[in-house]
């Protein structure tokens, strides 16, 4: 039958044996010689190398002797099938894991299947999962769970078969920081300052969200400053220049149950202008 890398099944059939049963046969491998158990045409050479040319015959034996041995016969073995690559987080983020097992050139022109371990849904067990196969070496796994230990393998392919798979990979993602907030609202109070409100934003799980606003006033060279950071989605601003443009922008941040803090993007700022003093 067809070899494979380390093995060959061979076949054959059994020969005259002039009123006296075959007992069993001896195979000739080269220098070696392997006596099969028994009468039977069939038999599987293992342990034999990749890559490797081999002649073959086959000598019938009972109780009178050896036969003559077969013509030789000549197989050569496949070649192995590809050692799987090494996993390499590139890049994770709160719902993605970039990946890459190779430096994209890819000379030999394996085809990898990666996976990912999931639970199924019918039994509850953990299984893997084939979530990219191609020629690529590398694959951006999207719409995971945020700080969430996922565990990968790989294994690579040819016309020599599907190889192994790799040690399996333990990536994390990223915890995720609070979403974006829309621009502020400004309105004036009738005491003088300027009330900058904003919408609340929600954070994943049980942490905590503050809010920091910050005020530019326009056509200086100069800095945001922080002008307030609290829990309360509005802030009266005071002490401001008459006539007078200033900026403002709130950013959410996440106050995480371990103590870290996470700030998200800033919003779009919001201008107005501070009235001109009276006469």
């Amino acid at each position: 039958s067809s070899p494979a890398a380390t093995a060959v099944t061979l076949l054959w059939g059994e020969p005259a044996n002039h009123g006296d049963p075959i007992t069993h046969y001896v195979i000739e491998v080269g220098d070696k010689t392997v006596t099969t158990p028994g009468p039977e045409t069939e038999y599987t050479l293992n342990d034999l190398q990749p890559e490797t040319l081999y002649r073959i015959r086959i000598q019938a034996m009972n109780s009178v002797g050896p036969g003559g041995f077969s013509g030789i016969h000549k197989v050569t073995t496949r070649p192995l099938p590809p050692a799987p690559p090494t996993l390499e987080l590139v890049k994770a983020s709160y719902n993605s894991l970039k990946i890459k097992w190779g430096d994209g050139r890819n000379l030999d022109m394996l085809t990898y299947s990666l996976q990912m371990e999931f639970t199924n849904p019918h039994n509850g067990t953990r299984e893997f999962y084939q979530v990219y196969s191609g020629t690529n070496q590398n694959y951006k796994v999207v719409r995971l769970e945020e700080n969430t230990e996922y565990r990968l393998r790989i294994c690579a392919s040819n016309e020599a078969g599907v190889g192994p798979y790799s040690a399996v990979a333990h990536l994390s993602t990223t915890k995720a920081p609070p979403p974006p907030l829309k621009a502020p609202r400004v309105t004036e109070s009738a005491e003088g300052s300027h009330i900058v409100e904003w919408c609340s934003v929600r954070c994943p799980g049980e942490d905590s969200i503050l809010y920091r606003l910050q005020v530019l006033q326009a056509g200086k060279d100069q800095d945001y400053y922080v002008a307030y950071t609290g829990g309360e989605t509005s802030y009266a601003l005071t002490g401001l220049e008459p006539h007078t443009g200033y900026y403002v922008r709130v950013c959410g941040v996440r106050v995480c149950g371990d103590g870290e803090t996470m700030a998200g993007a800033y919003s779009s700022p919001a201008l107005f202008n501070t009235p001109k003093p009276a006469p």
